[in-house]
């Protein structure tokens, strides 16, 4: 029995972990907001133990801060910190294109190559972006660098709401990534790297306005992501 407990409580843990980070990453918690952990663990019917460990795992992943004597608070969402947020973006980027041009097997090649040409753009923005996510993690995994993938992922992460907020802004990416996959898969370096250079930083001059189009949102209350997040934690609780 007590072999089994502890794998249980990994697992319970991990579960725990996962919809408190979802939560942070869509703005369930709003910006500068005090975190109740008492409440929360009533929401999500779990202990405080794990809880409280998700949470410190959330301020070292830079979602959350600890202010001395009052507890977790969301940190708040600051255009400079989501300018410098997708200035690594792109440097993680334009270096994963570069690696896979140079190191990616042909199957791999090929299956990134119908991976881009398989893609509609759906009419849902949550799933466009989960699709254009998918897109840039698959190149940071054909360089074979575990270590560059889970940085972008963090990275991703942080950025998660501002980009879903900009996907909606424009859309038609599809034929910019088969641009990329095409310079990757011609194994062409430094045009992978030029034209993921392009596709991203084109929209650094707009940051500002995507974080106030993103403010409004949340205090709205009508942030889509969080109400997914919202359903699929009560669910998850159920």
């Amino acid at each position: 029995m007590k072999t089994e407990a502890k794998p249980k409580l990994a697992r319970s843990a991990s579960r725990v972990y996962d919809r408190v980070q979802q939560m942070a990453i869509t703005y369930a918690f709003k910006p500068g907001e005090r975190i109740n952990e008492v409440e929360l663990a009533a929401k999500l019917n779990v202990s405080r133990t794990p809880l409280r460990e998700s949470l410190n795992r959330l301020v070292a992943e830079g979602f959350l801060v600890v202010k001395p004597n009052l507890g977790f608070f969301r940190r708040s969402l600051d255009p400079e910190e989501v300018y410098h947020l997708y200035d690594l973006r792109c440097s993680l980027e334009i270096q994963s294109s570069k690696l896979a041009a140079e190191r990616a097997t042909d199957e791999a090649l090929e299956s990134l190559i119908q991976m881009v040409s398989a893609d509609e753009e759906p009419d849902n923005e949550l799933e466009l972006l989960r699709q254009d996510e998918a897109f840039h993690i698959k190149i940071a995994e054909l360089t074979g660098n575990p270590e560059l993938v889970n940085m972008l992922r963090g990275v991703n992460n942080r950025i998660h709401f501002a980009r879903w907020i900009d996907r909606r802004a424009r859309r038609n990416s599809r034929e910019e990534h088969i641009a990329i996959a095409r310079a990757i898969a011609s194994r062409d370096p430094d045009e992978a790297g030029r034209l993921m250079d392009s596709h991203i930083r084109r929209r650094y001059q707009q940051i500002v306005e995507i974080i106030k189009i993103g403010y409004g949102e949340i205090f709205a209350g009508a942030n889509e992501i969080s109400s997914v997040s919202a359903h699929d934690t009560k669910t998850a609780a159920e």
